[in-house]
């Protein structure tokens, strides 16, 4: 993978995350899960 790749799933991932999370982003690794498996 390139810089590039990496940088555009990391964006993907932390925009998922942030859509599932609570207001404050505290149960963000119990939301984890759920976006890996949805973006696989």
């Amino acid at each position: 993978m390139t810089n590039g790749q990496i940088e555009r799933f990391n964006a993907t991932m932390d925009a998922k995350i942030a859509a599932l999370s609570n207001e404050k982003r505290t149960n963000w690794d119990e939301q984890l899960p759920f976006v890996t498996f949805n973006y696989n």
